[in-house]
């Protein structure tokens, strides 16, 4: 995936289209449903991203503008930004060892003898694993993934080979994505933890600290599954379920590493007391209206986001080992109650908090958690919100630069600062006198005549005085024939001088990197106009880009804020220039317009509604408001 990719246009899934792609991804990477929708979430914009010719991939499938999965040919493959909120076990890993990153970073295949390890998923044990099953693949000492990929030998082949006397031979694992690539920036370019790095040499990835205990355990290859307890596994009230959810900490867990303390890892008695006072703190700040809720739902979306600012969740380093058994503790404490599920496949879920229980009268909950304090440093770090501002400035005309004294012929000026040049060019010349009716004249010297009429077209206003653009006689300036005024009142003057500057127009602000300016008056950036296409009404919003926005993000946001379908189409203008638009099903023109007023804070003269000439039929209609409402 190391080649640029191209969106060429995005189509919306309707709830249905999103149900089938989650089952699709369910069914391809062997995850259970709470992973997919841990990829795919319920209330997100799904989207089909369609690839420019050439493109590695067949398809993207994105979640709120950011691809969360990748297509090949028939199969599916999860984004690493996607597989860094699958839990640990969701799919077989491989754990390389650090001195071959590199290689793999630059897009080459893994090979035996670089393979350290190979892990099973939850559903799939090493031995069952079979050639172009989807799989993870890490550094020793990381517990994120650097690459995702497909097997290249069955999960028992590899085994054989890495416990053979033998040294092994041949290649294990594809690489299709790595972070770093193309794939990884237009997924929004995170860093998962401080082991993954971005220099000027390009990307790197070494071990973090806080996994400095599994690479000092791991220097010799072997190979593990993730083999779960036969005692709960072999219990027929749905613990095989309740294990599998809880085993990597949930979906948006960050692993160990996250928000560790300097001391290294926590004790076992620390994070037990730690799990059973997030439980408590999570369970005060949930509504009862959202139970049932899954476990690993209510660990990964409640717990881990409320534990305290600056440390770390992970029911692994518990005494518990597993979420399933924790929460059976809390049950048998009197805290909640629990439902195991059953045959029919059911996850077991969190049925009912006991608030009553004194542990929660006693529990002194904490103000900063670790969902607030990250916010608090994103808002921090965030550039500040700036409307886009709109100025009219002004560069002097040829026949006006001998006004403006010392001014570079490329310099931009505002109204004010043109007519003062034209102010200090009076008081040289003393062309500025009182009139009988306090109005003030002008005296038109040869170079502010130049600079009122030079070039400019006939004024049939314009009474009698010198003939020929000098206003002086001097014959070789402007040789028009035609009668040119002597004087004329001030304000004349400063409208005339005003109206021969050459205007350009700056524009600035909102999600502008850098000041945008264009040539002319006009400050027109983004339009909006309706069409009829395929016999459905649509909504057409253009020139986004003009003003920093992405047209993908604005049509995720758009669906949102409007409960409509919205995509990307690129289309050629006249000119053969390649144009995007947003494309919404339905008439919005005045929804559109009052959004990205309120949103982006586009000023009026910046959006050009089409529509609100057209006929009744092709503009969106106004609210209708009650006349008959009484006012107090």
């Amino acid at each position: 995936m190391l080649k640029t990719l191209t969106i060429k246009g995005e189509t919306r899934l309707s709830e249905k289209e999103a149900k089938k792609t989650r089952e699709a991804v369910r069914r391809a990477l062997g995850v259970t449903e709470e992973d997919a929708e841990n990829i795919l979430p319920r209330r997100a914009a799904l989207a089909f991203l369609r690839l420019g010719a050439g493109a590695p991939c067949t398809r993207l499938v994105s979640s709120e503008g950011k691809p969360a999965l990748f297509e090949i040919g028939a199969d599916l493959f999860p984004t690493l930004a996607a597989a860094w909120t699958l839990r640990d076990d969701a799919l077989p890993k491989l754990v390389a060892a650090p001195q071959v990153v590199g290689f793999i970073l630059g897009g080459a295949d893994l090979m035996l003898p670089g393979l350290m390890r190979l892990e099973g998923s939850s559903a799939c044990a090493v031995d069952d694993l079979r050639v172009g099953s989807v799989a993870l693949l890490f550094i020793d000492g990381n517990m994120k993934a650097v690459s995702v990929g497909k097997l290249l030998m069955s999960g028992a082949e590899i085994a054989r080979s890495l416990t053979s006397e033998a040294r092994p031979k041949g290649r294990c694992f594809q690489t299709l994505h790595v972070f770093g690539d193309s794939l990884w920036q237009l997924a929004g370019s995170r860093l998962p933890n401080a082991g993954f790095l971005l220099t000027e040499e390009g990307a790197r990835v070494v071990p973090t600290a806080g996994d400095a205990r599994a690479a000092g355990a791991s220097q010799t290859s072997a190979v593990t599954s993730l083999e779960r307890d036969d005692s709960e596994d072999t219990d027929s009230d749905g613990d095989d379920r309740g294990d599998a959810g809880g085993g990597g900490g949930g979906g948006k867990a960050q692993g160990s590493a996250d928000g560790e303390g300097e001391g290294g890892a926590p004790s076992t008695e620390s994070m037990d007391v730690l799990l059973k006072r997030c439980f408590l703190q999570a369970a005060l700040a949930l509504n009862d209206k959202t139970l049932p809720l899954p476990l690993n739902s209510f660990y990964s979306n409640w717990m881990r986001p409320n534990r305290p600012a600056g440390t770390s969740l992970d029911v692994k380093q518990s005494s518990y080992k597993k979420l399933l058994p924790f929460m059976r503790a809390m049950a048998e404490e009197g805290l909640c109650e629990l439902s195991l599920g059953g045959k029919n496949g059911a996850e077991p879920s969190l049925v009912r908090l006991l608030r009553r229980a004194e542990a929660f009268a006693s529990h002194e909950r904490w103000s900063l958690t670790a969902e607030r304090a990250e916010a608090e440093e994103a808002a921090a770090s965030a550039p500040a919100s700036v409307p886009l501002s709109v100025q009219l400035l002004y560069r002097p005309s040829e026949a006006q630069r001998p006004i403006f004294v010392d001014v570079d012929r490329k310099a931009l000026l505002d109204e004010a600062s043109a007519l003062a040049f034209l102010e200090q060019h009076l008081i040289r010349t003393g062309a500025c006198k009182a009139a009988a009716n306090n109005a003030q004249s002008v005296t038109l010297d040869p170079l502010l005549c130049d600079a009122l009429f030079k070039g400019a077209p006939p004024d049939k206003t314009a009474k009698g005085g010198a003939k020929s653009g000098g206003g002086g006689g001097d014959g070789g300036r402007d040789v028009e024939a035609r009668a040119l005024p002597t004087s004329l009142p001030l304000h004349e003057v400063k409208r005339r001088f005003v109206g021969r500057l050459e205007p350009w127009t700056r524009v600035a602000g909102a999600a502008l990197s850098k000041p945008v300016l264009r040539a002319g008056r006009d400050p027109i950036l983004v339009t909006i106009s309706t069409a009829l296409r395929r016999g459905h009404k649509v909504t057409l919003v253009g020139g986004l880009a003009g003003i920093g926005l992405s047209d993908a993000e604005t049509a995720s946001a758009l669906t949102k804020a409007l409960a409509t379908a919205a995509n990307v189409e690129e289309t050629e203008t006249n000119s053969g220039v390649p144009r995007k638009e947003v494309v919404l099903q339905g008439l919005w023109d005045r929804s559109v317009a009052d959004y990205l007023e309120r949103v982006h804070r586009l000023p009026a003269k910046c959006i050009e509604n089409r529509a609100a000439g057209s006929k009744a039929d092709m503009r969106e209609r106004k609210e209708k408001k009650a006349t008959n409402v009484r006012k107090a």
